[in-house]
């Protein structure tokens, strides 16, 4: 995921912050030897100034060409799990409350620049666990 959120990041400075959320995030996710392996979930959180409640459709397409090329690049050197990106903005306001409890309760910060949305706040004090 942070192959993707890298990249995007350089090209779209209002990128805000990316959190991994679902069985990954959990440690419940099915092995890479499973025949349905889990997927990488992670909304992608922008800043699109004030009063923007809307990612503009020529930004989002902007933006998901970014996601497909870095996609396209790192493809060979990821597992084979599927990475489903949704895009926000930092108000939240497309989002159902109960989706957004579900990612305060299980997410972890991937990358940030700046303060999350008053209802993630919980998330930005997790770490992703070490690899041993």
């Amino acid at each position: 995921m942070r192959a993707i959120v890298v990249p995007v990041a350089q090209r779209h400075p209002e990128l805000l912050a990316t959190i991994l959320f679902g069985s990954l995030a959990r440690h419940d996710e099915r092995p890479l030897d499973d025949v349905f392996p889990s997927d990488v979930h992670g909304p992608l959180i922008f800043d699109m100034g004030a009063g923007q409640h809307r990612i503009p459709a020529d930004t989002a397409l902007a933006i998901s060409e970014s996601i497909g090329l870095a996609l396209d690049r790192f493809r060979e050197d990821w597992p084979p799990r599927e990475v489903r990106t949704m895009l926000a903005v930092r108000d939240l306001v497309d989002w159902n409350p109960l989706f957004i409890e579900n990612v305060a309760r299980d997410g972890l910060p991937l990358w940030a620049r700046g303060p999350l949305p008053a209802p993630l706040a919980a998330v930005a004090g997790r770490r992703l666990p070490v690899a041993s």
